[in-house]
């Protein structure tokens, strides 16, 4: 377990690899950042990482990850792997992997990139990259991006905006006053409560 301090920390094991088993407890490895503004960023194992009070920025890299922002405005880059994300309070960018011809190369044969991400209380952006995502607003008005596969979003309480893009995805938009994009793929569209703008495009959706 690597523990972080008050004020404004940096460390990231994916530069010390030769050293990863000195921070690994049964295969998992724990990083708390503490309060401040930190920079943290995991190994290529399965990660939790706790951003703590600040404006944290938080790397997953590979590695099936459960990340936590915690307190603070926090970027949190989920990497490759079926990773878990909650944002917590604050306006968190939160993205999962992005779905550049880069980052497909990166995924070996069977590997998957299904996340789960939870923006929580504060106006957020979640992106979604590859894999069958799940994304849930939460709290406030945010901004979620499926990406590339089939995507669940739920855009929760505020004014949100919700695009599905690549994929037969779902989109809910919860209470508030919502604008819904399904683009391409045989999309699911629900307004919810409030007054909502929902648009298809280019496929039969419904």
């Amino acid at each position: 377990m690597l523990i972080g301090t008050d004020g404004n920390d940096a460390f990231d094991v994916n530069y010390f690899s030769s050293y990863t088993r000195y921070f690994s407890l049964n295969a998992l490895t724990h990083f708390l950042a503490g309060d401040g503004n930190d920079l943290m960023g995991g190994s290529n194992r399965a990660d939790n990482l706790w951003g703590g009070k600040g404006n944290d920025e938080l790397l997953g890299y590979a590695g099936d990850d459960h990340i936590y922002g915690e307190q603070g405005n926090d970027k949190i880059f989920a990497g490759v792997g079926d990773d878990t994300v909650h944002g917590g309070s604050g306006n968190d960018v939160i993205v999962g992997f992005t779905a550049s011809n880069d980052a497909k190369q990166t995924l070996g044969a069977g590997e998957t990139d299904n996340d789960t991400l939870y923006g929580g209380a504060g106006d957020d952006s979640l992106y979604g990259g590859l894999g069958n995502d799940i994304i849930d607003g939460g709290a406030n008005d945010d901004a979620l991006l499926g990406e590339q596969g089939n995507d669940k979003l739920w855009g929760g309480t505020g004014n949100d905006e919700i695009q599905g893009n690549d994929g037969n995805d779902e989109l809910m938009g919860g209470d508030g006053e919502d604008r819904l994009f399904g683009q391409t793929g045989n999309d699911k569209l629900w307004g919810g409560e409030g007054n909502d703008l929902l648009l298809g495009f280019t496929a039969p959706n419904r």
